[in-house]
């Protein structure tokens, strides 16, 4: 038997009336890696649910900072400058992630491949811009995962190859979504 419509309106003012300390939903949404980044949580304490939303920001921007490929000071980038000269080592955070994208490129056989960056670091997207033929010829060779090598030892990683590039892209992205995850969970 279906409830009669003055129900659900009884129903929804009632929930509408509940007093403040019922909770709300509080949200914040930032560029953050490239994409933007929204946190949405229900929060009984709204000061609460804000520090818990802004945990969750700053250690997406604490990700961000450490491997971004387009923040010259950030680990990534100093990784990229070096690893091609010598042994680089690197936090355990940074060496895992490298670790799981080395794991995926093998079970891949190649088609997931973080040195894509040797070659995708000269496109610009937004702009629909790409590197002229010469130049992809010539970086081309500098793509393959199988010239990443890795250190567990003193994690540190090193690339044979001297124009190789590497980029976590959606594996950085959800690191940082798994670290938010576990920064709500407590």
């Amino acid at each position: 038997m279906k409830s009669p419509v003055w129900c659900k309106w009884l129903l929804l003012l009632w929930f509408t009336a509940l007093p403040a300390e019922a909770g709300q939903w509080l949200s914040d949404s930032q560029a953050i890696m490239g994409t933007e980044v929204s946190v949405e949580l229900w929060a009984e304490n709204e000061e609460a649910g804000r520090s818990a939303i802004d945990a969750v920001m700053a250690e997406m921007h604490r990700v961000d900072e450490l491997m971004s490929p387009w923040r010259e000071d950030s680990e990534l980038s100093r990784l990229n400058r070096e690893a091609s000269q010598r042994w680089v080592r690197i936090s355990d955070e940074l060496f895992e992630l490298i670790e799981t994208a080395q794991w995926y490129a093998r079970l891949s056989g190649g088609a997931f491949d973080i040195s894509f960056a040797s070659v995708g670091q000269l496109y610009d997207y937004r702009a629909g811009e790409r590197p002229d033929n010469a130049r992809l010829k010539a970086l081309l060779p500098s793509v393959d995962w199988r010239a990443i090598e890795m250190d567990a030892t003193h994690s540190a990683v090193h690339f044979t190859r001297k124009a190789l590039r590497i980029d976590l892209g959606g594996i950085a992205k959800g690191h940082a979504v798994d670290r938010g995850i576990e920064l709500l969970a407590g």
